[in-house]
């Protein structure tokens, strides 16, 4: 009896051993997937934080490139307009027309307006004009009246550059002191009307005679 007895009880103490194994295999089983779940998991996050962190990234140097390309053309822009402004201020040239001193001279005396006139020689011009600097100016033409008591004189020249101001001073002064010498009284009468000026493509002009402003009009529209 007493064996019988001894028997049943290590049956049950081998069952008890058997189901605590079985028990400690599914544990460690499901231990062992609950760590690989939380590691595919946590790869999960930190590759889709990687992809945010990059396209954050390559969207932020994207904005700061077209900002940059924005600011160098609204710069290059802002330095044309400052260059077209700076330029708009020079003074330019007068238009070359192809015009000559003589066409001048000669538009001026086919008013029908003049006493016997001559064209004055370049090697008798410093006889009739007396410190004039044919040097100042690129051409010239003269006409002056022959042998009268009357003035009437047109002299056109094209100043070289930098001496306009020159040849401008040097006709008004020879005209003033033309009027300070002595003058038959219908000389001084016409003096009245003495002019000097410019033409649009830059030619300088001295007319001398009683219509001198109609005739200075009437040659440099039909020179």
């Amino acid at each position: 009896m007493k064996k019988l007895i001894s028997a049943a009880l290590a049956a049950i103490v081998l069952t008890a051993a058997l189901s605590g194994c079985d028990n400690g295999g599914n544990s460690s089983g499901e231990s062992s997937n609950d760590s690989s779940s939380s590691s595919s998991s946590s790869s999960t996050s930190t590759s889709s934080s990687t992809s945010t962190d990059t396209s954050t990234s390559s969207s932020e140097e994207s904005s700061s490139s077209t900002s940059t390309e924005s600011s160098t053309e609204s710069s290059s822009s802002s330095s044309s307009s400052t260059e077209s402004s700076t330029s708009s201020t020079v003074t330019p040239d007068p238009p070359v027309s192809g015009k000559t001193a003589k066409d001048y001279v000669d538009a001026a005396l086919s008013t029908d307006e003049w006493s016997m006139m001559e064209i004055i020689p370049d090697d008798a011009l410093e006889f009739v004009l007396a410190g004039f600097n044919t040097d100042w100016v690129s051409d010239y033409c003269f006409s002056n009246i022959m042998m009268s008591a009357d003035t009437q004189k047109v002299f056109v020249a094209k100043p070289k550059p930098g001496n306009e101001a020159t040849v401008k001073k040097y006709f008004d002064d020879h005209i003033e002191s033309l009027k300070g010498g002595f003058m038959y009284p219908h000389v001084a009468e016409a003096s009245a009307n003495w002019v000097t000026g410019t033409t649009p493509d830059g030619f300088v002009y001295l007319i001398c005679h009683k219509n001198g402003p109609d005739i200075a009009s009437y040659m440099i529209a039909n020179a």
